[in-house]
């Protein structure tokens, strides 16, 4: 092909500029190993305008000695259309007024124990398998521990905690003074100034806690003390369920500020499926933003989060947030008053679990029978899901699930494996095949089962009144006995579920004697967690679904409490508790 003049003057020309940019290249660089490169990689996160996150690594060549690798703030984007859509505002719950009152270290905080005649398991009693009978019990004395920390912290006061009995309380010119009073009613609690005394009191032990957490919230002010009187309407100290009557023995009516009282609740991380390989949904703990006591309510978040350490988190929840070194019950009435987010990848959940926590060897019948069986000995667990929402919009799911232990050798190719029963007495029966299904592999539920040592069953609960029920709160609740485990939605029993021998798909075949003499009394402990269905832990998922996936218009997802009871028989023997912050 011919060229023309023209064109190989510029291509002349375009030559000759190449050749020096070579040139000086080569020189720079020569000029470069006098002096060490020095490369400054900074990580960037670029959020777009719909759900897409682009992460992106930028690698900048520098020849400064002093530049150090450095990040940008990254706070969490607003990006939700619907951000103030179902959050609840923070105000006061409670009016009140200050008075004069010069708190100093001569004070010393008294307690009273509060009179009611129940079973009371604490750490120092119960470890020879034998219920504790006793007719006082110190709910006052942790609240009163609760105000000495405080009391530290925002008066800078170091102040004793004695009982009202103690001589140092009898000889004690100023007192802060914690009772239940036969003068109030049971709903009702006050602070108040008499003399020189600071006074906490309630109609009910949780009332007294209810006026200690209040006054943890309002404004400290030099010389004056705040004080009120007010009820929590809807408390009762006692439930009547067919006739019989249940006590209120245990609660958190989530009053006070902070992230969680840890006298009754502590967060772990929730547990993510190894089998995703995105893990983008991080566990946050002791931060506001996504657990918080405001309102006399427990606020749970789920919302957008990013992670300095780990580039692929895009999400984040407050972990698992329950009551498993804090405190156990065993059977009775828990009810729960709580508003939860019905929505697109809300996943919510409120729910009980048998023991496994570093608490299980303290419980009373642990090694020894108390009437109730070894507690050790048991061969399964039960998980109770009174409430969960796998992002829908319209109903709930109830679930119970019996979990195996004692599994050994299972290969799921060969669908062969031993789930062993030892009696304690050097016998081993292996009812692995007693526990298989007619689909022939053990089961995670009583009928469609695959291995996960489980057999479950599920309910779903309707709600009619859909428009407003995101801004509903609604109370759920159970009752957990020996051999019958009833649900309730808003006072309404909604389901029966009678425990038999087994609790299996073979029914009326006693696989385990009765679960080494366990039976059905076990130890649970308490959870919540607000946990969400991100695309990268569930986007590759067939559960729940791809339209179930959250988006950045459903962010954020909040859960509230406002209580959790535990109500028991008194007459019932099985009915149990164990909670050692209560005793000294």
């Amino acid at each position: 092909m011919k060229l023309n003049s023209s064109f190989k003057k510029i291509l002349c020309f375009l030559l000759a500029v190449l050749m020096v940019v070579a040139t000086v290249g080569c020189a720079g660089e020569t000029a470069q190993k006098k002096k060490k490169k020095k490369i400054i990689k900074k990580k960037v996160i670029v959020v777009a305008n719909n759900d897409n996150v682009v992460f992106e690594n930028l690698t900048l060549d520098s020849t400064d000695d002093t530049a150090t690798e450095s990040r940008p703030e990254r706070p969490l984007p607003d990006v939700a259309t619907n951000k103030d859509k179902y959050v609840e505002p923070v105000v006061p719950e409670f009016s009140s007024e200050y008075v004069d009152l010069n708190l100093t270290n001569d004070y010393v905080i008294v307690y009273s124990l509060e009179n009611w005649n129940g079973r009371y398991e604490g750490k120092n009693g119960g470890s020879n398998g034998t219920p504790i009978s006793v007719s006082k019990t110190a709910n006052n004395y942790v609240t009163a521990n609760d105000l000495k920390v405080f009391f530290k912290d925002k008066y800078k006061l170091n102040l004793s905690v004695v009982e009202d009995t103690d001589p140092i309380a009898t000889s004690a010119t100023k007192k802060i003074i914690l009772s239940v009073s036969s003068s109030l009613k049971e709903n009702e609690f006050l602070v108040r100034v008499d003399g020189d005394d600071l006074i906490f009191e309630g109609g009910h032990f949780a009332m007294v806690e209810k006026a200690a957490k209040w006054f943890q919230t309002v404004e400290v002010k030099t010389g004056k003390v705040a004080t009120l009187k007010s009820k929590n309407n809807d408390f009762k100290s006692t439930v009547t369920l067919d006739n019989v009557k249940y006590d209120y023995v245990w609660g958190d009516e989530h009053d006070g500020s902070g992230v969680l009282n840890k006298d009754k609740w502590v967060q772990i991380g929730h547990g993510i499926s190894s089998s995703h390989e995105i893990h983008d949904l991080a566990n946050v703990f002791d931060d506001e933003r996504f657990n918080a006591l405001e309102n006399g309510r427990m606020r749970l978040t789920a919302d957008r989060y990013y992670d300095e350490s780990d580039s692929v988190v895009g999400y984040a929840i407050s972990g698992n947030t329950n009551t498993s070194d804090a405190m156990l019950f065993r059977n009775g009435y828990v009810e729960f008053r709580a508003r939860l987010p019905y929505n697109r990848g809300a996943f919510p959940a409120i729910w009980s679990l048998s023991t496994e926590s570093t608490l299980s060897k303290s419980v009373p019948n642990y090694a020894v029978d108390d009437g109730y069986g070894v507690y050790k000995n048991r061969v399964w667990n039960i998980e109770i899901d009174l409430f969960e929402s796998f992002a829908d919009t319209e109903f709930m799911t109830t679930t119970i699930h019996k979990w195996y232990q004692n599994i050994e050798d299972y290969d799921p190719k060969t669908n062969v494996g031993k789930v062993i029963l030892d009696f304690g007495n050097g016998e081993r029966v292996d009812i692995y095949d007693k526990l298989k299904t007619v689909e022939g592999t053990l089961g995670s539920s009583m009928y469609t089962c695959a291995y996960s040592t489980a057999y479950d069953y599920n309910w779903r609960h309707y709600f009619e009144n859909l428009e407003t029920l995101n801004n509903e709160y609604h109370v759920y609740a159970y009752l957990y006995e020996s051999d019958h485990i009833s649900f309730f939605i808003d006072g309404e029993k909604f389901l029966d579920f009678d425990w038999d021998v087994a609790y299996d798909y073979k029914n009326n075949i006693d696989v385990s004697r009765n679960n080494n003499g366990v039976g059905y009394n076990f130890w649970h402990y308490l959870i919540y967690d607000m946990n969400v269905y991100t695309p990268g832990r569930y986007g590759n998922s067939s559960f729940p679904g791809p339209d179930s996936i959250v988006t950045n218009d459903d962010l954020p997802l909040n859960m509230y409490v406002d209580y959790v009871r535990i109500y028991q028989d008194l007459d019932d023997t099985s009915m149990s508790l164990y909670y050692p912050a209560a005793q000294e």
